[in-house]
């Protein structure tokens, strides 16, 4: 389309390491449930994204963006070095597992 794109991928596995109200069978086995990982994986994009917005504001390319840019996309470089975290589509995904 034009316009650069910024793919961000995360994924970890996580644990219960301490548990309030939660059923006994569950933290026994360490399942953490569904609702809290969609609430990590939130709270992971939205750190993100204010990562993002903190450096498009600073014009600060501390993820070296322009660097990828000029070794693999060497022909779109003059055309994106100056607005390529600015101009960029943000697509993150993350990927948050139960260790139980």
């Amino acid at each position: 389309g034009g316009v650069p794109q910024i793919n961000a991928n995360f994924s970890a596995v996580v644990q219960i390491s301490d548990s309030e109200g939660a059923r006994p069978e569950e933290v026994s086995q360490g399942i953490v449930p569904q609702s809290v990982l969609a609430g990590g994986e939130r709270a992971i994009r939205e750190m993100f994204l204010s990562l993002i917005d903190a450096l498009r504001s600073a014009d600060c390319d501390a993820l070296g963006l322009r660097t990828l840019l000029y070794r693999f996309n060497h022909g779109g470089y003059e055309q994106f070095k100056g607005d390529v975290l600015s101009g960029s589509r943000v697509a993150i995904d993350i990927d948050l597992r139960s260790a139980g």
